[in-house]
C-alpha cells in the first residue's frame, strides 16, 4: 500500500512539475510568417485596395503565459494621385501614382489567458508593445519646391517624403498547434503614433510633407492578420 501511495505521489509531482513548464511538450520557440490586411480608407486615405502587411515574427515562451515576440513588417503601396482625364507633363493622369514603402521593427509581449488553462506559446491571448516606424513616400503635386508656388496645374513634381516615428500597439488572437509541431495564428491589432503637424510657413510644402504624415499613421492604424509557423525549440 505505502508503495502504490508513493508511486501516486511522485507521478503527481511529475506532472504538476510538467504544468509549470512553458511551451509546448517542451517547445518554446515559435517561427512565423505573417500576412496582415488593413484599409486606410475607412480613414479617409485615398486609394481602392487594401493594405498587405507581411512580417516575421520570433515568439519565446518566457513564462507560463507571457511570450517575447521580437518582429519586423514591410508594406508597399500605391494609388492614383489624379482621378481625372487631364494630362500633367504630357503623361495622363490616371499614370501618376503615389507610393509608399513601410519599415516597421517592434516587440511585443503576449500574455496567454491564464483563466482558460493556455500556456505559452498556444491557445488566447492579447497582446502589448513598442515600435518604431520608417516610411518613405513618392508624392506628385503641383507645388514647386523650389519657386514655393503653384505655377500651373498642368506642370507636376515628383517629391520624396520621409518619416520616422514612435508608437505603441496592442491585439488579441489565437495560436492553434496542427501535427505537433505546425502553428496557425490569427488576430487582429491596433497601432498608435502621435501625429505632429508641420507648419513651417512654407505653404505647398507643409502639405506634402503632413500628407505623408498622414499616410504613415493611418495605413497602419489596424490590421488583421494570419499567420504560419513552426515550432522551433
Amino acid at each position: 500500500m505505502k508503495k502504490i501511495l508513493f508511486a501516486i505521489v511522485l507521478f503527481g509531482a511529475v506532472g504538476m512539475s510538467q504544468a509549470q513548464v512553458p511551451g509546448f511538450q517542451g517547445k518554446r520557440c515559435v517561427i512565423s510568417a505573417q500576412l496582415g490586411v488593413g484599409h486606410g480608407g475607412i480613414f479617409g486615405r485615398p486609394g481602392a485596395m487594401p493594405s498587405l502587411v507581411p512580417t516575421l515574427n520570433i515568439e519565446y515562451a518566457m513564462k507560463r503565459h507571457i511570450s517575447i515576440v521580437p518582429y519586423y513588417s514591410f508594406m508597399y503601396y500605391s494609388y492614383k494621385s489624379y482621378n481625372n482625364n487631364l494630362y500633367y507633363n504630357d503623361i495622363p493622369a490616371k499614370d501618376l501614382k503615389n507610393s509608399m514603402m513601410m519599415h516597421q521593427i517592434g516587440c511585443n509581449f503576449k500574455f496567454y489567458r491564464k483563466g482558460l488553462g493556455y500556456l505559452a506559446p498556444v491557445g488566447r491571448y492579447f497582446t502589448l508593445g513598442a515600435f518604431y516606424n520608417y516610411t518613405s513616400q513618392n508624392i506628385y503635386t503641383d507645388f514647386d519646391r523650389v519657386t514655393l508656388s503653384y505655377p500651373s496645374v498642368e506642370r507636376m513634381h515628383k517629391y520624396k517624403a520621409q518619416t520616422h516615428n514612435f508608437g505603441i500597439t496592442g491585439g488579441i488572437g489565437r495560436t492553434f498547434v496542427i501535427a505537433r509541431r505546425m502553428t496557425i495564428d490569427f488576430g487582429g491589432n491596433i497601432n498608435l503614433m502621435p501625429y505632429f503637424k508641420l507648419n513651417s510657413g512654407k505653404g505647398g510644402e507643409d502639405i506634402v510633407e503632413n500628407e505623408a504624415r498622414r499616410n504613415m499613421l493611418l495605413r497602419n492604424i489596424w490590421q488583421i492578420y494570419l499567420g504560419i509557423g513552426f515550432l522551433a525549440f
